[in-house]
């Protein structure tokens, strides 16, 4: 078994105004074809999700095998960030490979 779990304990923000006074509104302005200024995608959270991948440095990694297990696990990841993360946690001794749900970062940790 390989890979960690990591929550947050701090609440993510996004950049911008504080919304949550009474002076702004929370509804955006209408466009010019009549439809919200707005956009789900901007609702979601930053990176996907919550929940960090996290890949461990051990003695016992070698690089071509980590990078080919995150090519194959992590969706939409290629060899350079696969290299990277190795040789972060080689540096750092931890590497996040993504962000995202709670039950993808699940499965990736299989």
């Amino acid at each position: 078994r390989g890979g960690l779990l990591d929550k947050p304990d701090v609440e993510i923000k996004t950049g911008g105004p504080d919304l949550s006074s009474d002076s702004w509104t929370a509804t955006p302005p209408k466009t010019e074809t009549g439809g919200s200024g707005g956009s789900t995608e901007k609702s979601k959270t930053p990176g996907g999700g919550a929940w960090r991948v996290l890949l461990i440095d051990h003695e016992r990694h070698v690089e071509r095998n980590v990078v080919a297990a995150i090519l194959s696990v992590v969706p939409n990841t290629d060899k350079a960030h696969a290299e990277n993360c190795f040789h972060t946690s080689r540096q750092l001794g931890l590497a996040i490979i993504t962000s995202c749900l709670k039950e993808h970062a699940e499965f990736y940790r299989q």
